[in-house]
């Protein structure tokens, strides 16, 4: 099973300035956000933003701790993707 957190962003202290941090995304990325949030599987905050999560990492192979920022995919809240129980009607059928 896939986990429902995507990788926004990872953030880096710069080892050059104390008081200095970067980052990058990837374009797929903004278009996987994009397409999520456009599907309604995207987590909001209660001001409808885009809610993102932070996770304080340490590289397995020694260096630098980092920040992972994560966006949450849900399962799509459209009526057209919700499963309808269907019933028979059979009111109108002369017997």
């Amino acid at each position: 099973m896939n986990s429902p957190f995507q990788t926004l962003l990872s953030l880096n202290k710069s080892t050059y300035k104390d008081d200095q941090y970067y980052a990058s995304i990837k374009p797929e990325t903004v278009k996987a956000l994009a397409e999520a949030l456009n599907a309604g599987q995207v987590k909001l905050n209660k001001n409808g933003n885009v809610a993102i999560s932070g996770f304080l990492n340490t590289p397995e192979d020694g260096g630098e701790r980092y920040i992972s920022l994560k966006w949450v995919r849900e399962a799509s809240q459209k009526p057209d993707d919700v499963p309808r129980e269907t019933k028979n009607d059979f009111s109108d059928v002369p017997f």
